[in-house]
C-alpha cells in the first residue's frame, strides 16, 4: 500500500468518505488479517463482515441479509475494523521509517576547565596590557628627562602660583619651517637700501 491508499483508509476511518472509496483495498486487508500479517483484534461480527466483503466480494446488502443485521450496523462494525487495521498499518510504517533514520549520537557536555570569572579576569588583564603598551609608545614624546635636582632648581624651593614649571629639554630643538616666498631682510633695511640707491642716482646725474 502506498501513501495514497493509507490516506484513503484514514479518511474512511474518520468517517470523511464513503465505503465505496476503499472497496478496492478491502481484499488486501482481509488477506493480511487472516494470514496473520496484520494482528488486529476483531470481534466475530467484524471478522465475518471482513470475510464477506474482502474474500467473498459480497455487497453490503448481501452481508445484511446473511448476518441478519441492519445496514447501518454492518457499516459501523466494518468501520471499526478498518480503524484498527489502519492504526496497525500506520504504526508499522512509522517504525520502518524510524529504523531507516540515522541513530542520534548523544552529546556529553563537559564543564569548562577554567572558571568563568577567572576567564574574564584574564581577558581583562590582556586588554589592559595592550592599552599600556600603546600609551607608552605615544607618551615617550612628552616624557620629562629631569631629575630631582633639576626640578628643585626650576622651582627654587617654591611652587609657582601658575602651577607651570619650565625645564630645559635635553632633546635638540626642532628647526622652525621657513615660509617660502618671504625674505629675511627687515623692512627698515629695505627702505635704507632704497634711499641709498636713489641718492647715488642723483649724484650720477649731476656729474
Amino acid at each position: 500500500m502506498d501513501a495514497h491508499d493509507m490516506k484513503r483508509l484514514q479518511k474512511y476511518a474518520n468517517n470523511l468518505v464513503d465505503i465505496h472509496l476503499i472497496m478496492d483495498l478491502v481484499p488486501f486487508l482481509a488477506q493480511a488479517y487472516f494470514s496473520q500479517k496484520l494482528p488486529a483484534t476483531l470481534s466475530y461480527g467484524q471478522a465475518a463482515i471482513l470475510v464477506c466483503l474482502g474474500l467473498q466480494h459480497k455487497t453490503v446488502d448481501d452481508v445484511k441479509a446473511i448476518l441478519d443485521l441492519p445496514a447501518n450496523q454492518v457499516l459501523a462494525l466494518f468501520n471499526k475494523s478498518v480503524r484498527k487495521m489502519h492504526g496497525l498499518l500506520r504504526a508499522t510504517e512509522e517504525a520502518a521509517v524510524e529504523r531507516s533514520l540515522p541513530k542520534v549520537v548523544p552529546v556529553h557536555m563537559l564543564p569548562h576547565a577554567q572558571d568563568l570569572d577567572d576567564d574574564l579576569a584574564e581577558a581583562a588583564d590582556e586588554v589592559k596590557a595592550k592599552i599600556r603598551e600603546t600609551l607608552a609608545g605615544q607618551l615617550d614624546e612628552y616624557a620629562i628627562e629631569a631629575g630631582d635636582d633639576d626640578l628643585a632648581e626650576a622651582l627654587g624651593n617654591k611652587v609657582p602660583g601658575t602651577g607651570v614649571v619650565s625645564l630645559k629639554s635635553s632633546k635638540p630643538a626642532r628647526a622652525k619651517p621657513q615660509t617660502p616666498g618671504k625674505d629675511k631682510t627687515s623692512k627698515k633695511q629695505r627702505r635704507s637700501e632704497g634711499k641709498n640707491s636713489a641718492s647715488k642716482g642723483k649724484k650720477h646725474r649731476q656729474r
